[in-house]
């Protein structure tokens, strides 16, 4: 066990990816932001166009607290998943006077905090020594031990725990998962812990497998203007709440012209959406003008950006 540990930093130290800006902080509050950030998202995307933009706007769980829904949700815009950061601002009100709890059990008492997050902010927030396992050290602890048993991974994560260096030990295997033992095609030759690993033979018997089923919606958006400004509504939706875009409409409206359509793919859902030109008159309760100077303000989704680029065309 020592001398896997070992190969596994050494590896690190050479191959990890050192330059991620939450692997260089204290701040649990920033080990927070950047876990609920990069998940169902790439460590690219996070980086280029999200943690250090928050973090700019909301440095601290106190401004996170004090900071509208709306402006949350606006600097979240285009991330998805959208009650991640309902959630972050809940926590943020929580915590704002006392800080993240440095305890387990109060971690996963908290808003959208499960235990991989948990275990995540413990270890990298407060170095402590804790095992989080997501689905890349899952992957790599059933394949390094040979086990098929998908629940066995969080006991073996703790066992193979480096308590005296937690964090570079996990920072390794995330790394490992993410470069390297890999769920479709690993690199099991470029792997430290390579010659003690025993489902290198067979490694794709190992590892989660999802079988996600997809509903499939179809929405008609009304398209109505004037002037340089939209009919736009809040959503009370439970996938865009609080989200502005066009108002929607359960059934094509009767003899509206069809703009036209697009396909949008979000969590579990298969998405085609349609635009129609519609009349003052038809559009729903709730709806607001909103005009070039007030939309960059408010928060909307990807598909309603998808909408306004299809409009431009």
């Amino acid at each position: 066990m020592d001398k896997l540990q070992e190969a596994l930093l050494a590896w690190y130290a050479k191959q990890g990816r050192h330059d991620l800006p939450w692997r260089h902080t204290n701040d649990p509050y920033k080990v927070y932001v950047s876990e609920i950030m990069l998940q169902q998202t790439q460590v690219q995307r996070v980086l280029e166009h999200y943690y250090f933009q928050f973090l700019e706007t909301f440095p601290d769980l106190q401004s996170l607290a004090e900071a509208s829904e709306e402006q949350v949700l606006r600097r979240w815009q285009g991330l998805g998943y959208y009650s991640r950061a309902r959630n972050m601002k809940k926590t943020a009100e929580l915590t704002a006077k006392s800080g993240l709890p440095g305890s387990f059990e109060q971690l996963v008492k908290l808003p959208g905090i499960g235990e991989y997050t948990a275990k995540a902010i413990l270890c990298f927030g407060f170095k402590q020594p804790a095992a989080p396992v997501d689905a890349n050290i899952k992957r790599v602890m059933l394949r390094l031990f040979g086990e098929t048993e998908q629940s066995r991974a969080k006991a073996l994560a703790q066992e193979f725990l480096n308590t005296q260096n937690p964090f570079e030990h996990n920072q390794a295997l995330l790394d490992l998962g993410a470069t390297v033992c890999m769920a479709k095609s690993p690199s099991c030759l470029l792997c430290p812990m390579h010659s003690r690993c025993r489902g290198k033979s067979e490694p794709l018997r190992y590892g989660e497998r999802k079988k996600v089923n997809y509903e499939t919606k179809t929405l008609h958006l009304l398209v109505a203007q004037k002037g340089e400004r939209y009919a736009m509504k809040k959503s009370a939706d439970t996938l865009y709440k609080n989200l502005w875009g066009f108002p929607e409409r359960k059934k094509p409206p009767a003899k509206a012209q069809k703009l036209g359509s697009f396909k949008h793919s979000y969590t579990k859902y298969r998405l085609s959406v349609n635009l129609y030109l519609a009349s003052e008159k038809t559009l729903p309760r709730g709806c607001e003008w909103v005009g070039p100077q007030t939309l960059p303000t408010l928060p909307i989704s990807n598909l309603t950006r998808k909408a306004f680029a299809l409009l431009e065309r």
